[in-house]
C-alpha cells in the first residue's frame, strides 16, 4: 500500500454509528496535504500520493457545529463556494480524533 494512503487510514476505526444521526455529507482533500515534502526530497517515491485528493464523508451535523465553532456563519454555502485543502485537511484531522470519520475514497 502506498505510504501516503497508510499514513491517512491509521486510526480511523469502523464507523459503527449510521442509526444515530440523519445525514452525512462530503468534501475533499488534496493528496499534497498529506504528502510529506522533506521526505519526498529524500525518497521520492515513497512520500508521494497515488492518488489526487481524499474524499471523506463525514456525520453532517458535526461538520456544522465544527465550522459554526470556528466562524463560518453558513456552513453549507461556505462548502458549495469558499473551503480550500487547508480547511478539510484540518476538518479531516478533527473528524478522525473525534471518531466521526464514516468513509474515506482515494480519487
Amino acid at each position: 500500500m502506498n505510504a501516503v494512503r497508510e499514513r491517512i487510514l491509521i486510526g480511523i476505526k469502523p464507523y459503527l454509528k449510521f442509526a444515530e444521526h440523519k445525514d452525512l455529507i462530503s468534501f475533499c482533500v488534496s493528496s499534497e496535504c498529506f504528502e510529506d515534502w522533506d521526505e519526498v526530497e529524500e525518497n521520492y517515491g515513497n512520500a508521494c500520493a497515488d492518488f489526487n485528493e481524499l474524499i471523506v464523508v463525514v456525520e453532517k451535523e458535526w461538520l456544522f457545529e465544527y465550522m459554526k465553532m470556528n466562524g463560518i456563519e453558513n456552513p453549507l454555502d461556505y462548502l458549495q463556494n469558499e473551503y480550500i485543502s487547508d480547511d478539510s485537511y484540518e476538518w479531516f484531522v478533527n473528524a478522525k480524533e473525534a471518531d466521526k470519520v464514516v468513509l474515506v475514497g482515494f480519487n
